[in-house]
């Protein structure tokens, strides 16, 4: 007997040092609307992201490489300039992400295996996370497909993550996390596509419809 209890005060530090409790998941089922305050605005962060990857051959460099440039050179340089203008002031179109990125509410109900998510254009997901992180195979029977792509789907500690490989090319992370003590979903969202020069990246911040104010 005396045994016995030794073995599990050795064993049970033991245990707990080499596979530690895996905290629950936090529910984060809700009804959810946007808190534009603490959000960003979608459409400015996707200002600008498609400009030329190739700086234009302007005016400065020219002058810099040669003494006197040609009229064909400055109008060349000028057409160049305003591209580049008319790019930053350009929002990047994101099509179908637009039902993602846009919405103003979440609406997040339990299923058997995870969650059913509602956009407040329509778009509806069925988000079932894996509790051990992301795991890759070569089947990729860890990929669910909808209409923005492929995505993989799990828990990080306390953060739901969905990382989208999207159609036709690119990929889209999101990250949702339950904030306390005042409830609130926060969720980033990072899109990196290889014809912009920069990636997205857009926080939005939602709390429970029922304490919502407009």
């Amino acid at each position: 007997m005396r045994n016995s209890k030794l073995a599990r005060f050795v064993v049970l530090p033991w245990l707990l040092l080499h596979f530690p409790l895996i905290s629950a998941a936090p529910n984060v089922s809700d009804d959810w609307r946007v808190i534009k305050d603490d959000s960003d605005d979608p459409h400015d962060r996707l200002k600008g992201l498609a400009m030329l990857r190739s700086a234009p051959n302007t005016l400065e460099a020219t002058d810099r490489s040669r003494a006197g440039p040609t009229r064909q050179a400055r109008i060349y340089n000028e057409i160049e300039l305003n591209k580049q203008r008319h790019l930053r002031d350009t929002e990047a179109d994101v099509g179908a992400l637009s039902s993602v990125l846009f919405t103003d509410s979440l609406r997040v109900s339990p299923t058997a295996e995870g969650y059913e998510v509602l956009y407040d254009g329509g778009f509806k997901r069925v988000v079932n996370p894996r509790p051990g992180g992301p795991v890759y195979s070569a089947k990729g029977d860890e990929f669910t497909t909808d209409q923005l792509g492929r995505s993989m789907i799990y828990w990080r500690g306390a953060t739901l993550v969905i990382e989208t490989l999207l159609a036709p090319r690119g990929n889209m992370t999101e990250e949702f996390t339950l904030e306390q003590p005042i409830r609130k979903l926060k969720v980033q969202t990072k899109i990196t596509n290889p014809d912009w020069l920069l990636d997205a990246d857009i926080i939005r911040v939602f709390e429970p419809a029922a304490q919502h104010k407009e």
